[in-house]
């Protein structure tokens, strides 16, 4: 579609030039191809990669718009029609390569957390089972107070009583209630 109309005619004089033979015909003159051009498969390949990177397309565009022929200077906005190559290029690379992309980069995450998830599960069934190990062996450990004496064994399971802790409690608020209606020089 493109091949070799990217060339142009760069010197002095270049906007009175038509043709390749009449640029290299004046001195001072260069017949000088685009940086980005479709005139082999590895430029044509670069030029749809800067277009598609959207970093520069619009010169590319109007270079493409701009071409007239083979070894023909370039002539401004001479066939607007190929505007529509290069926006149906950037939209159809913009929307379907992206989202291929991020449908690579999610189908991705999504394996990572599936294994991670995995990993986890097997990480939290090893931590219960080493709970209900340890729990194992507490119970056929005898416990500390095993080897007291009867009435030293009957005193420890009063003491670790929940209402041993309730009774020492209600003492002691008794005790803050007495305590404060007695007061310094208090009538007998």
């Amino acid at each position: 579609m493109f091949k070799g109309k990217f060339y142009y005619c760069e010197g002095p004089l270049a906007r009175n030039v038509t043709t390749k033979q009449h640029c290299e015909g004046l001195s001072d003159h260069e017949w000088k191809n685009q940086q980005y051009n479709f005139d082999n498969l590895g430029q044509a390949l670069l030029a749809l990669f800067v277009l598609s990177s959207k970093d520069g397309w619009v010169q590319i565009m109007y270079n493409g718009i701009d071409a007239v022929d083979v070894d023909v200077q370039p002539r401004k906005n001479y066939d607007e029609s190929k505007l529509l190559y290069f926006i149906s290029f950037l939209l159809l690379v913009g929307f379907f390569v992206l989202n291929m992309f991020v449908g690579v980069v999610v189908e991705n995450f999504h394996k990572c957390r599936a294994e991670q998830e995995r990993e986890e599960k097997a990480r939290r069934t090893a931590k219960r089972a080493r709970k209900i190990e340890a729990k194992r062996r507490r119970m056929r450990e005898l416990p500390y107070y095993a080897h007291f004496s009867p009435w030293r064994r009957k005193l420890h399971d009063v003491c670790n009583s929940k209402y041993f802790d309730l009774i020492i409690a209600a003492v002691i608020g008794l005790n803050v209630v007495t305590m404060s209606l007695e007061f310094y020089l208090m009538p007998q």
